[in-house]
């Protein structure tokens, strides 16, 4: 494959993409590896269905760094609001996905687990019944949401599952 294709960030412009440039060079039966070219006709047919297995693969896998804030649409936001979203949707995904209050942490080991996990239990029933105002928010809500994200902060340290 001609190595222009993976240094030019415009080359899969033109809707082959990887997966669609790399069958239609094996249905017609080229493959370059290095400098070296190779021409076969038989094989093409064999590796087509290889590759569209690795690509459907890859693309159901899903990234561990893309948060997907559930509340939010794709409407315009300052990063304010963004941030609060974001933090809640890390402690929502950790207690809902990852099972973070039934799962494998000792919560009864000391005194300091047994607060943390009351407190991660108080947050996310705060953020279960949030209801956002009309943007900009009130002062007081405003400083009751820097406060939530305060003590989410202060106990990140029990985020992992």
């Amino acid at each position: 494959m001609p190595s222009h294709i993976f240094n030019n960030p415009y080359s899969f412009a033109s809707g082959l993409g990887a997966k669609g440039y790399i069958t239609s060079q094996l249905s017609a039966g080229l493959l370059k590896l290095g400098s070296v070219s190779l021409r076969y006709t038989s094989l093409a047919k064999h590796y087509q269905p290889l590759i569209g297995a690795l690509v459907a693969k890859r693309k159901s896998v899903e990234p561990g760094n893309i948060l997907k804030i559930d509340t939010l649409n794709e409407e315009w936001r300052d990063k304010d609001s963004v941030m609060l979203h974001a933090c809640f949707q890390l402690l929502s995904d950790c207690v809902k996905k990852e099972e973070l209050l039934s799962g494998h942490t000792d919560w009864d080991a000391d005194d300091k687990h047994r607060a943390a996990k009351k407190e991660l239990e108080a947050l996310y029933a705060w953020w279960q019944c949030y209801e956002e105002d009309d943007i900009p928010c009130s002062e007081e809500k405003y400083q009751e949401e820097n406060q939530m994200l305060i003590r989410l902060i202060h106990i990140r340290w029990a985020l992992w599952t």
